[in-house]
């Protein structure tokens, strides 16, 4: 059995939180406002932990007894906050087959390194991989002439 911490109790998170419950999985769940959430954590008894936190606060999030401060991780971390902000209710994936894509992803063993999800990130994402090997291979002389000679026997 594992736990899952999800952040926003909205409705992509509550896709993961329901998909990882079906799964026979632990949720901890973050919420703006944990009250609406209650009965629902209840009907799960010990299964479920809601915790009381906006993710879009950032000085709450920063002060939350959960987070380990990175420095170096603050802009990509503000970057992806602001993103979320600006995409929620308008993101073009399905939170639902979404998370259990996810939970299906890590039911396996191993789990994938990287999981792209969504035809358009996909496409995205091994567009700019093919870029860059595309660019690796072109030096590829010089990445292989920086070896020590071989000595022929």
């Amino acid at each position: 059995m594992r736990t899952w911490f999800i952040t926003g109790g909205t409705a992509g998170g509550m896709a993961y939180a329901e998909a990882a419950l079906e799964a026979g999985d632990r949720v901890v769940l973050t919420a703006r406002r944990a009250e609406p959430l209650d009965s629902w954590a209840k009907a799960h008894g010990d299964r479920v932990l809601v915790l009381p936190l906006d993710v879009t606060d950032a000085p709450a999030v920063r002060t939350a007894p959960l987070r380990e401060p990175i420095a170096a991780y603050a802009p990509l971390l503000e970057r992806v906050r602001a993103t979320m902000v600006d995409q929620d209710g308008r993101q073009p994936g399905d939170p639902g087959r979404g998370a259990r894509a996810v939970l299906q992803a890590m039911r396996q063993d191993p789990p994938p390194r990287r999981l792209v999800l969504g035809g358009d990130a996909f496409e995205a994402v091994t567009a700019e991989l093919e870029a860059a090997m595309t660019d690796i291979r072109s030096s590829e002389g010089l990445a292989r002439g920086a070896d020590f000679p071989v000595d022929p026997v």
